[in-house]
This record gives C-alpha cells, structure tokens and sequence, in this order.
C-alpha cells in the first residue's frame, strides 16, 4: 500500500512536470512568433521622419547645403512625406486618378518649396538632378562601375538612357491608366535593354542580366508585401466600419 501511494505520488509530479514544460515551450513559441511578426511588420514600414532623413541627407551632399538650408528642407521633407502617406491612405480604396493627381499636385508644391531655400547654383543643379538627362547620368554611372564599361561604351549607354529617360518622363506625365502606364513601361524597358546589350561584351551582358533579375525579384516582393498590407488595411477598415454600425444601432 506504502508502494502503491510512492508510485502515485511519483507519477503525480510526473504529469505537473510535463504540464510546466509544455506550457513554457508554448509561451516562448508564442513570444517568438509575435517578435517575428513584430520585426516583420517593423521593417516593412518606413516612418515619414526616416524618408526625410534620407531625402535631406542625399540633397544636403549633391547640393553642398548650409546648415540653415538642411533644417529647413528637412522639415520640407517631412511635411511633404507626411502628406504624401496620408494622400495614399486616404485613397487606398478611392478612385485611382484622383490619387494620382493628389500625389503629382504634393510633389509639385514640395519642389517650389524647396527651390525656395536654393540659391540660384543649388536650383540648377537641383532640376538638372530631376530632368531626363540628369537621371540618365545617374543610371550611366552606375553601369560604367558596376560593368566597367569602356569611354566608348559609356558614351553610347549615355545617349540611350538619355532617349529612354525622355519616354519614361512623358509615361509619367501623360493621362493613362494604371493598366496602360504598366503596359507602356514595359515595352520602353524591353526597347531600353535590347539598345544596350547591343553594347555590352557577354561577360557585361551576363552580370547586367543577372543583376537585372535581383532587382526585378526585389520589386515583385515589396509589390507583394505592399498587396498584403493593403488587403489587412482594407479588413481593418471594414471592421472598424462594422463596430461603428454596431455601436451606432445600440445608441
């Protein structure tokens, strides 16, 4: 009988044991879980602060900006990125054009606000960076250092970047669709790309190419975080939408 009472006991403390063992495996899985979806959610979202910082920061180096000059274009910056995120939210589910138009009329007001604090040099420079060709030079540096391109093949890669800047910027001027926009921009990369492998050696050719995909791979991937986001967004929404009905009718 003493025996029989031990084996209990033993066994009792058993199954406590077991039970304290899952419930701490089950609460550190669930603490890591939501630390991931934590971090996940953190690194998909940049705050307006964040964007502004970088903007101030790339302009304050292109345009040699005085310490006055950064802290104003900085709270530029930040006015604008805040607009700029509310304008997108609040036309998530509205119409598509009148958000187009909404986010073309901010950047056009930013750019005289900044234009207000440049001095005539810093202004030139400052829409030289904006234009086709500025744009294009960006581009063709890039490839001269990431290819190693020849004075020969950076001189002809700058002359088609330069074209295929100008047809990007009259897409984006113009009034089409989402749809037709998408389309069109295909058909002046694909142009683009076939212009330039035409100047390339195969060793260029491969690592532009390969370097190519990762980038199109990348933006597939923050085009796809970007449908999640908006998915939950739009069920918030509609449940926020749910509990105000709800608490209307019992009012």
């Amino acid at each position: 009988m003493k025996s029989l009472k031990i084996n209990f006991t033993f066994v009792g403390l058993l199954l406590l044991l077991c039970v304290f063992t899952f419930d701490s495996a089950f609460a550190q899985g669930n603490s890591r879980g939501k630390a991931r979806a934590s971090k996940g959610k953190f690194n998909r979202s940049i705050s307006p602060e964040k964007i502004a910082e970088k903007q101030t920061k790339r302009m304050a180096e292109k345009l040699d900006l005085t310490a006055e000059q950064k802290t104003k274009i900085q709270a530029i910056n930040l006015k604008y990125a805040e607009d700029m995120m509310k304008a997108r939210q609040s036309s998530a589910e509205g119409d598509r054009d009148a958000k187009r138009t909404a986010v073309r009329e901010i950047r056009a007001t930013k750019r005289e606000a900044i234009a207000a604090v440049l001095t005539a040099e810093q202004r030139a420079k400052y829409e030289q960076a904006r234009s086709p060709e500025g744009k294009a030079e960006r581009r063709t540096s890039k490839l001269e250092r990431n290819l190693n391109l020849d004075a020969n093949q950076a001189a002809k890669i700058r002359e088609i970047n330069i074209k295929y800047a100008k047809d990007m910027a009259k897409l984006r001027s113009g009034n089409l669709s989402k749809e037709e926009r998408k389309a069109k921009m295909k058909e002046v990369f694909e142009a683009q790309d076939k212009e330039l492998a035409a100047v390339l050696d195969a060793d260029q050719l491969a690592k532009y190419k390969e370097k190519r995909a990762k980038k199109m791979e990348k933006m597939e991937r923050r085009g796809a975080r970007k449908g999640k986001g908006m998915k939950r967004g739009k069920k918030m929404k509609r449940e926020r939408m749910m509990k105000n009905g709800r608490g209307n009718s019992n009012n």
